[in-house]
């Protein structure tokens, strides 16, 4: 039998005793470096970051408006945080926490960046949705982490955005049992533990934003949590006319919007929009200038922009006959509303949208906010509107005479019929008296 050589021997019985151990010491540092904590800190470390809230270099409520009762009450809470210490040896309590609630895009988020901005102090920010995982025990495990992290550099600001995510209704049975995922059950009594253990010296506000309230756990937003609740709606007129005038003024698009450009009119035209669609109308408006090599954009940049945002592109005409008669039908109507004083106010003409063989006329009442716009009118509205329903069909007689008359205005003759009933058999609009019949 041949015999190896000593040294291949001894290589081979360091290779056979080395290997082993290498393998574990590798699995060692790899177990080190990721279980070196508890199991709480792998899974609690949950990513917030501390918002560089300086006056000079960061948002203060000046970057926001058409919100000024809110600001109002954001300026009282700020003045717990910037003096503390003040408030905290007079026995003051500050505001455990504040629910913003509203519609997608009224500011939530950017008046919580605000008021950390102006009050100058550490901003935690993180979304409901980082705290549910599929283990159970890590959600509850991220919000002790996160508070722990903000009693270090109190006084603070939690935010948590999309709070319905963390904060919805534990439903239960007639005996008492909670139903759902134990995961979201222990995330939310984490939370009501941590509002309520924590001490109000410690200077910590949440501030939470939903656009679901109505979800949300009724002990989280008792008093003692979630002191305040403040609504944040829809801007109306006045408020949307100062968030497109702060848009159109920003260092970014002052150059290139039209300085004469008609504010009022604009307000007017967005009813409906949020502080979030105006600032996307702003930013459309100046690229569709742009593209347009144009220096400045002007209103009705702004007002076909707006137009992209509501409704689609107009498909190809049709024949020559049909596009007539639907151009002079809705022209008709559309000269007639102009010229009645007491008729709402004309926002645009669409025909042929979706190359169908039909228009709409879209007006804009005095103030779509207003209850009383919607449900309280004039008889002289009512004439007005009886004017505007006929005459397209007026116009087709005069135009092709009444044997050429079409159907087009059929659903208006039959509003129109509707209408007057209603002023005469309701109203008592008649030589007949102030009667109902």
């Amino acid at each position: 039998m041949e015999k190896y050589p000593r040294w291949l021997e001894i290589t081979a019985f360091l290779f056979n005793a080395l290997t082993p151990m290498v393998m574990v010491f590798y699995a060692w540092l790899i177990y080190e470096g990721t279980y070196k904590d508890s199991s709480e800190d792998m899974f609690g470390n949950m990513t917030t970051r501390n918002y560089d809230s300086n006056v000079r270099q960061g948002m203060t409520l000046k970057d926001i408006t058409g919100i000024d009762n809110v600001k109002a009450e954001m300026f009282e809470l700020i003045s717990y945080l910037k003096d503390f210490e003040k408030y905290n040896s007079m026995g003051a309590r500050i505001p455990a926490g504040v629910l913003l609630c509203g519609p997608p895009g009224t500011g939530k988020t950017l008046l919580a960046r605000c008021v950390a901005g102006e009050a100058n102090v550490p901003f935690f920010s993180c979304a409901g949705t980082e705290f549910m995982e599929m283990f159970v025990g890590v959600g509850a495990a991220r919000i002790r982490n996160l508070f722990d992290q903000a009693k270090k550099v109190a006084p603070c600001i939690i935010f948590i955005d999309e709070f319905d995510a963390v904060g919805t209704k534990r439903t239960e049975t007639q005996s008492g049992q909670v139903y759902g995922n134990d995961e979201a059950t222990a995330t939310i009594n984490q939370m009501l533990t941590e509002m309520d253990g924590f001490s109000t010296a410690t200077g910590i506000m949440v501030l939470a934003a939903t656009n679901r309230p109505q979800v949300l756990d009724p002990a989280l937003i008792r008093a003692g949590r979630f002191d305040r609740i403040i609504e944040m709606g829809l801007p109306n007129k006045k408020s949307r006319q100062e968030i497109l005038f702060l848009h159109c003024n920003k260092p970014s698009f002052a150059s290139s919007v039209d300085p004469n450009l008609d504010y009022e009119y604009l307000a007017r035209q967005t009813a409906g929009f949020s502080g979030a669609d105006i600032e996307n109308l702003t930013k459309s408006a100046v690229m569709r200038c742009a593209q347009g090599e144009k220096a400045l954009a002007s209103t009705g940049d702004f007002f076909l922009a707006r137009d992209r945002m509501l409704e689609d592109t107009l498909i190809a005409q049709l024949d020559a006959y049909e596009r007539d008669s639907v151009v002079n039908y809705y022209a008709a109507q559309a000269v007639v509303a102009m010229h009645m004083p007491s008729y709402d106010e004309i926002s645009k003409v669409t025909v042929f949208n979706g190359g169908v063989a039909t228009g709409q006329i879209v007006y804009v009442p005095d103030e779509v906010d207003s209850p009383a716009a919607r449900t309280v009118r004039s008889m002289e509205y009512y004439e007005a509107k009886l004017c505007v329903l006929l005459a397209g069909q007026m116009a087709e007689r005069y135009l092709y005479g009444p044997e050429n008359v079409t159907t087009r205005g059929m659903h208006d003759v039959a509003a129109a019929t509707n209408l007057a009933c209603e002023m005469v058999m309701q109203n008592g609009w008649s030589d007949l008296g102030p009667i109902a019949l």
